[in-house]
């Protein structure tokens, strides 16, 4: 009993984990293709730099220019900025607004700032009303006369605020991968409910679900934007060893089917087994598919490792390396 437990577990964790890690590669196309990951950027840095001015010239300086992606007619804002690189173009758009503010000349571009050039020009600033001087002027008084040490700080000040950014991407995408999850599951059909119920009544398919899970489980797991592929293969592999994925009026390979069974034949076929189907079945059915969405949204990386320790507890523990690989792996 405990042994058809684990396995159903180990197919159920397999199912997730590679449903998860499509929909996640499929989202960071996406978000790779419009930006997505630069656009949270772009508003951590408008929520950390309120003042107007500081912003445009920090996000247009020379050093972050760089970064930018090269796409004619559309600004593609980076994905990630060095907290250094952060601090440094900073401290040059600071004290060039201090010296505006006291009718001075620019800074020389090619005359080092020192530390107390940049703790003027926050004070500068702040007697200005610009917030930013009330943000730096205690990272910059900490450091004392070490310009680095000032720099070190606002480029950890920076990194915290780019912490929270990163919350918030995860949180929207946690929200992605449960409706990208939700869609997945009822176009590929993958219900939770009818699978648990397959895999119960199906000794043969648990074996086999149980040994690919243990192969998944000994590899090391794919990246999501490079896993599309390799998940799609061991789907379709899954499939084929009679998992119930994918609705029973669409032919396996009905692109290539398509002149001897044309798609009016398909759809009123398909129609035929919906209008069979009771109230309560599509009822259950609908609750498989939420149960999917929400376990997608738990993401591939929880997946991989449930996987793992459910793999290590039917095979109680992984066995010790052989004393060949002891003495290989210590050389």
């Amino acid at each position: 009993m405990l042994l058809t437990l684990a396995e159903v577990a180990i197919g159920l964790a397999l199912v997730y984990f590679l449903v998860s890690t499509l929909c996640s590669g499929l989202i960071e196309l996406v978000a790779h293709k419009f930006g997505l990951r630069g656009r949270f950027l772009r508003l951590g840095l408008m929520s950390l730099l309120t003042d107007r001015w500081i912003y445009l010239r920090v996000v247009n300086h020379p050093l972050l220019a760089s970064l930018y992606r090269d796409v004619p007619g559309k600004i593609q804002h980076p994905s990630y900025i060095p907290g250094e690189t952060f601090a440094q173009a900073l401290f040059d758009v600071v004290v060039h607004k201090a010296a505006q503010i006291r009718g001075e000349p620019p800074h020389a571009s090619g005359q080092p700032l020192s530390a107390s050039d940049v703790l003027e020009a926050a004070r500068t600033c702040r007697t200005s009303g610009f917030t930013v001087g009330e943000s730096l002027l205690p990272l910059i008084e900490q450091a004392g006369n070490s310009l680095d040490v000032a720099r070190g700080n606002v480029a950890a000040w920076y990194e915290a605020a780019m912490d929270r950014v990163s919350g918030w991407y995860k949180l929207r995408s946690r929200w992605w991968l449960f409706w990208v999850g939700a869609a997945v599951a009822v176009v590929f059909n993958v219900d939770t409910i009818e699978i648990t119920r397959t895999l119960v009544h199906n000794p043969t398919l648990r074996a086999s679900l149980a040994e690919e899970g243990e192969r998944v489980a000994a590899s090391a797991q794919p990246a999501p934007g490079e896993a599309i592929g390799s998940v799609t293969e061991k789907l379709q592999t899954i499939e084929r060893q009679g998992l119930p994925i994918g609705f029973s009026c669409v032919a396996k390979d009905w692109t290539a089917d398509l002149d001897a069974r044309s798609l009016r034949t398909m759809l009123g076929q398909c129609w035929s087994e919906t209008k069979a189907r009771s109230g309560t079945a599509w009822m259950l059915k609908a609750i498989g598919w939420l149960i999917t969405a929400l376990a997608v949204s738990l993401g591939g990386p929880f997946w991989f490792d449930l996987l793992n320790r459910v793999v290590d507890m039917r095979g109680a523990g992984r066995k010790p390396p052989s004393v060949t690989t002891a003495a290989a792996a210590e050389r």
